[in-house]
């Protein structure tokens, strides 16, 4: 997009994607959006794994 359009405000570049989504075929959607669900399924597993382990939470000794 940007290279496209130089110059382009960054809230620009929101529309103009969500413009070129409009113009995606059901299939190629369907590809994205499935990737998409596997990303966050993956995320979500590995930030179970993440605070499972101890990590995210507040420090134990206090010193924050």
């Amino acid at each position: 997009i940007k290279a496209q359009h130089p110059g382009v405000k960054f809230g620009e570049v929101g529309k103009l994607l969500g413009e070129r989504w409009k113009t995606v075929s059901a299939s190629e959607k369907a590809v994205h959006e499935a990737a998409a669900k596997q990303d966050k399924e993956r995320y979500q597993r590995e930030m179970a794994a993440y605070k499972a382990s101890g990590g995210g939470g507040e420090a134990e000794d206090g010193d924050n």
